[in-house]
């Protein structure tokens, strides 16, 4: 009997200490779940508190994406105006320039239209000058009837004819070197007012060009500027046609033709004397001109240079030959040369000759 108790109380011991064991092992598992639920928490916590951080960082970005697009559209519009007012800029230059282009052009032919003009005007008035020095000359030989033996009546009643037509062609001379030199002046004048309009024309083109490409333009009005003549010179040539030159009577021959070109000092070289079936010929050079006087029946010179043809050239000596029906404008398409004739006598001085030569030459130049 004794020997069952303590087999009992063996069995109670042993399930106490399992008993006690286990309640340890939950108790230490109890804490380790504790101290992992407490790390869990923290660490929740840690997530959550990141996770906000990314919250307000995707926030910030999504702000600024937001903004740059914004700036981005703001930039392509300005780009799209910028490209627009530079497109409107360009093409107002092109219309000012096209502007001044075609103001220039009616400026230029305006002046020609008023220099040619002007040189026919002057040469009418040369020409009326020249007829009357012809006839006072027909008269001053007339009055060589003297020597013929005429009774002393009639020849009384002759030299008084002759003095009252002489006296007429004198008044007449008179009237046309007056209406000669107020023509001179009107002319001066003229000139003085076109350069006066041509500079303040060349301002206001320089004033309306007001942009990038104002250096540009302004050399285009320099251009204007350089390209119309100086009116002055136009004013010089005409007070030396004014002045009156020595008269130099001698018969004209190829030699006294020759000699006088030679001395003359408006350039002439290339002198030489030709023959030919038609007469003695005296050829010359001046510049881009040539010269030659063929002394036939009657006597007569060319002036021509190469030019090369058009319709324009055609209509302009065609006008010509209406105007000046002393001249002879024409021109030869096979060798594209203009060619002024003139006729000239023997007996006319050569100062004269050479004037009325210098004077067909101006109408080339023009």
């Amino acid at each position: 009997m004794g020997t069952g108790k303590d087999y009992d109380g063996n069995h109670m011991s042993r399930i106490e200490a399992i008993f006690a064991q286990r309640e340890s092992n939950f108790a230490q598992r109890e804490a380790l779940l504790k101290d992992r639920s407490a790390a869990l928490e923290q660490m929740q916590g840690r997530m959550e508190q990141k996770k906000t951080d990314l919250e307000q960082t995707e926030q910030c970005l999504a702000e600024q994406q937001k903004r740059l697009e914004e700036e981005k559209a703001s930039l392509e519009k300005r780009k799209e105006e910028l490209l627009k007012l530079s497109g409107e800029q360009e093409q107002k230059l092109r219309e000012e320039k096209l502007q001044i282009q075609r103001e220039k052009g009616e400026l230029t032919k305006q002046y020609e239209e008023l220099v040619v003009q002007k040189e026919l005007e002057l040469q009418e008035i040369k020409n009326e000058k020249y007829d009357l020095q012809l006839e006072r000359e027909k008269l001053q030989a007339e009055t060589g009837y003297v020597k013929l033996g005429i009774p002393k009546n009639d020849l009384y009643m002759l030299k008084t004819e002759h003095e009252e037509v002489l006296q007429k062609a004198l008044d007449e001379k008179a009237a046309w070197e007056s209406k000669y030199d107020q023509a001179i002046e009107e002319y001066r004048q003229q000139i003085e007012t076109l350069n006066s309009e041509k500079q303040n024309l060349i301002r206001q083109l320089l004033q309306s060009v007001q942009n990038p490409e104002t250096a540009e333009e302004s050399e285009e009005s320099e251009d204007v500027e350089e390209e119309l003549p100086d009116l002055g010179e136009q004013e010089e040539i005409l007070e030396e046609d004014v002045e009156e030159e020595d008269v130099y009577r001698e018969e004209l021959t190829a030699s006294v033709i020759e000699q006088s070109l030679r001395k003359r000092a408006e350039g002439f070289t290339d002198v030489e004397i030709l023959h030919s079936e038609y007469g003695d010929q005296v050829a010359a050079q001046r510049g881009t001109l040539s010269y030659r006087f063929v002394l036939s029946h009657p006597s007569y010179f060319d002036v021509y240079t190469s030019r090369r043809y058009n319709r324009t050239l055609e209509k302009n000596l065609q006008k010509l030959n209406e105007k000046h029906q002393t001249l002879k404008f024409s021109y030869d398409k096979k060798d594209q040369v203009v060619i002024i004739t003139g006729y000239f006598s023997n007996d006319m001085p050569m100062n004269d000759l050479v004037d009325y030569v210098m004077e067909a030459s101006a109408f080339i130049k023009n």
